[in-house]
């Protein structure tokens, strides 16, 4: 324990990348300087190994992945001795078994469905708001990913964040900036007032959260052009209006959906839980401006950007619907 508490927020397991390399710095007897760079150093690595896996498993959009690996705040926290590096690495590494499945017309391995349980566990543990890629595995078609797996799939994970409550009542503490009972308490009388202030705040604070120095720009704009690029193609829009039903098309687009209202979703409940620990919202109102949503918090959604390489030119849907919506569409 420290005179900060936050020093115990997250479990110790996710300082284990960092610790291997500040335990060599020890034993060799290294300074406390040289030893925390090799603590960054070894946590890199450790990012660097997961993206590296992230982009060999994804079967479209590699170089989308390759940018947001590449971009210099995603480089500069995995060479930090923060958590965020390890979390934007585990969200693509989950990612991309979902889109490598997704586009495969046979079942996940054993091995890969345990790999996605495992690396989902331990982000549950870190920061489960950033499960959302988790989503695209419960949309992947029956023959690809069983009922049956899903479930297990349910069952281990909420054992994980069961396990995680347990944990942070006993051991986990953060020293809040704000009244966090009177905050509970004035959302509970006040829903509608609390939701309209986020959503003021997301849609005013977008621009802040941007570092604003031309590299980063254009490397944002180079993620939306690669990223849109399969979504403008002529050939893909002319199958969205020609096809059967809105139903097919809801059904072809289910990974794609899954991550917009997944992102929405994860976007809102990060600024909820800044409202509630990092400002006094009775006085704030509903349009106030919330303190405390940093732009680093955007970077674990990122992964999620390389959905769009499924429906790219000449695999319009083909095997992105592949057994489930054609057995439903026949049945129909």
């Amino acid at each position: 324990m420290t005179d900060t508490p936050r020093a115990t927020q997250y479990p110790l397991f996710g300082y284990i990348p960092q610790a291997i390399g500040l335990k060599i710095g020890l034993m060799l007897r290294l300074s406390p300087y040289v030893s925390m760079q090799l603590a960054r150093l070894s946590n890199y690595l450790v990012c660097l190994t997961l993206f590296v896996i992230s982009i060999l498993l994804l079967p479209r959009a590699k170089m989308v992945m390759v940018v947001i690996a590449a971009t210099p705040t995603v480089c500069f926290i995995s060479s930090s001795v923060m958590l965020d590096g390890l979390m934007v690495a585990l969200s693509a590494v989950i990612t991309s078994f979902a889109l490598h499945a997704a586009n495969s017309d046979r079942s996940m391995t054993t091995g890969m469905f345990i790999g996605v349980i495992i690396i989902a566990a331990l982000l549950c543990y870190i920061k489960a708001i950033y499960l959302v890629p988790l989503l695209l595995v419960f949309v992947l078609p029956e023959h690809v990913l069983s009922i049956k797996r899903k479930m297990c799939a349910s069952l281990s994970l909420a054992i994980a964040f069961l396990s995680y409550i347990l944990w942070s009542q006993k051991y986990s503490s953060m020293g809040y900036l704000a009244n966090y009972s009177d905050n509970v308490s004035y959302v509970l009388q006040n829903p509608l007032r609390f939701i309209v202030c986020i959503i003021i705040n997301v849609v005013a604070d977008w621009r802040d959260l941007i570092p604003n120095d031309p590299s980063t720009i254009i490397i944002i704009a180079i993620l939306v052009v690669m990223s849109m690029r399969p979504l403008l193609d002529m050939r893909y829009i002319d199958s969205v209006f020609h096809s059967k039903s809105v139903f097919t098309v809801v059904l072809n687009h289910r990974y794609l959906i899954v991550s917009v209202v997944g992102v929405l979703l994860a976007w809102f409940l990060v600024y909820a839980f800044e409202a509630l620990t990092w400002n006094d919202l009775p006085s704030i109102g509903a349009y106030g401006h919330l303190e405390g949503v940093q732009g680093r918090y955007i970077l674990p959604l990122l992964p999620l950007l390389t959905v769009s390489g499924l429906y790219d030119r000449g695999c319009e849907d083909q095997t992105v619907v592949s057994g489930l919506s054609d057995q439903v569409i026949d049945n129909k």
